[in-house]
């Protein structure tokens, strides 16, 4: 409360885990190095989409929290094209905030599929079976997404045998 009411910055060194509830940010030392820099809200918030996507859901939070750490965001404008249909499978994507319209073809005309917003996710299909990437999705506004890069997808995939298997099952029921 300190450091927000006064506009101060607090560094506390300790051992006690206590003060994770209150920390904005830990930074994790070893032998004098940073092993790792976490802002702690931002990464529970993170963990948070994850838990709702069932490919993530049935890992533990520490796990969920180190797939976190590996995504990246990036910010789209209205009209953006996100993924092209065609294109190989390169990142899983979770939508932190905006919208995004899933487009496809029939018969070679362009057909609004789906609207994904907010928690929703998109992009697995591709990295999962390797394949070309089934739709086009196109921001519809100001939007800013999760990423996780395929070979940080694919040691996600490595970590559980039953998280490839989850992945299937999500697939079939999206059918």
């Amino acid at each position: 409360a300190l450091a927000k009411d006064e506009q101060a910055t607090i560094l506390l060194v300790t051992h006690d885990t206590r003060i994770l509830d209150v920390a904005d940010r830990i930074i994790t030392l070893i032998d004098g190095r940073v092993v790792s820099d976490v802002a702690v809200k931002q990464t529970v918030k993170i963990v948070e989409f994850l838990q709702r996507c069932p490919i993530f859901a049935p890992h533990p939070v520490a796990m969920l929290a180190d797939f976190a750490a590996l995504m990246k965001r990036e910010v789209f404008n209205s009209g953006d094209v996100i993924i092209r249909q065609g294109d190989p499978g390169d990142k899983f994507y979770i939508i932190e905030s905006g919208s995004v319209d899933v487009m496809g073809e029939k018969k070679g005309i362009p057909l609004k599929i789906a609207t994904l917003a907010s928690g929703d996710f998109f992009g697995e299909t591709a990295l999962l079976t390797g394949a070309q990437r089934n739709a086009t999705v196109i921001a519809t506004g100001p939007a800013e997404l999760l990423t996780l890069a395929k070979e940080h997808f694919d040691l996600a995939l490595s970590r559980s045998k039953s998280l490839e298997e989850r992945l299937r099952d999500a697939l079939y029921r999206r059918g």
